[in-house]
């Protein structure tokens, strides 16, 4: 619901709604300790029409927002780098990042959590179409490049290969077709 509803609702200017929002987000803001934090996650979305993004950072271990600002490049990844550590927290703790693909993403993470090993978003791989030409629409159970689309990922974002192989995932059956591509069942 939207400041302004809410102030429809309550018989109070959006003005005023926002003002109590911000003082009572600043409060929570300013108690806020990322100490704990080891896996983290990103999210962007358009705020307005023109490519104006805001990024999400969230706790996915607590299930906690914990930085939103604008953009949707590498240098987002820097602001909240230097959020975590302005409340306790600690970059190398960090082993573990979920995002979407976004290339400058990746970079970002690469340079600012050298330590954090990522893990794509499952919506988005499930839901990209024409993904390296392998995939033609959305759904589980399709093929995925997955050895093909690590490498080329692990080329493009700089970051350090994983030569050991993923631990078995125990809730998902995985097969291979004739040209040894993965699907998921």
């Amino acid at each position: 619901m939207t400041p302004t509803a809410i102030g429809r609702i309550v018989g109070e200017h959006d003005t005023r709604v926002w003002r109590v929002l911000e003082h009572y987000v600043d409060e929570a803001r300013a108690r806020a300790n990322f100490s704990e934090v080891a896996a983290a996650g990103d999210d962007e979305t358009a705020r307005e029409k023109g490519h104006v993004y805001l990024a999400l950072f969230a706790d996915l271990v607590l299930a906690r927002v914990m930085f939103v600002t604008e953009g949707k490049n590498h240098e987002t990844v820097a602001r909240f780098k230097e959020d975590l550590v302005s409340h306790g927290g600690d970059p190398l703790k960090v082993k573990d990042f979920s995002l979407d693909m976004s290339k400058a993403f990746i970079k970002g993470i690469g340079e600012q959590f050298g330590n954090a090993r990522i893990t794509f978003d499952k919506s988005f791989l499930h839901c990209v179409s024409g993904l390296n030409g392998y995939r033609s629409g959305c759904g589980m159970g399709q093929l995925l490049p997955c050895r093909e689309l690590e490498s080329s990922i692990q080329r493009d974002s700089g970051l350090p290969r994983d030569e050991g192989s993923d631990p078995p995932d125990a809730t998902k059956a995985e097969t291979k077709d004739e040209r040894g591509l993965a699907a998921v069942e």
